[in-house]
């Protein structure tokens, strides 16, 4: 359990990084990031108008399963999301793109 909750603690520190780089951006104000621990998910929405039109969008999810791997469940940024996790500490084994279809896919690159 010491590496899920290791992976709990970068993804977290991830997430609040991620929205730090971005702070300086017009986006900044209108993204919103969203976390539930117990369950393993770190989100960035954003949230708010743009020119008379409603947007509620993810920008990325995380999610850290149970058997100590992290899933990229969505990534709408230009960022390489698995290669910072893996400089983070993250064994390139334990991240999973999670809109690939196969189960066994290999690692992420």
């Amino acid at each position: 359990m010491a590496v899920a909750t290791d992976l709990h603690h970068i993804a977290r520190d991830y997430l609040d990084s991620f929205v730090a780089y971005l702070a300086e951006t017009d986006t900044a104000a209108r993204l919103v990031p969203i976390v539930d621990s117990a369950r393993g998910h770190f989100l960035l929405y954003e949230i708010g108008h743009e020119n008379g039109e409603w947007i509620y969008e993810p920008w990325l999810h995380l999610k850290v399963d149970p058997d100590d791997r992290i899933r990229i469940l969505c990534n709408r940024t230009d960022v390489p999301i698995a290669a910072e996790l893996i400089e983070r500490g993250v064994p390139r084994a334990a991240i999973v793109i999670g809109w690939l279809e196969s189960p066994s896919q290999p690692p992420a690159e």
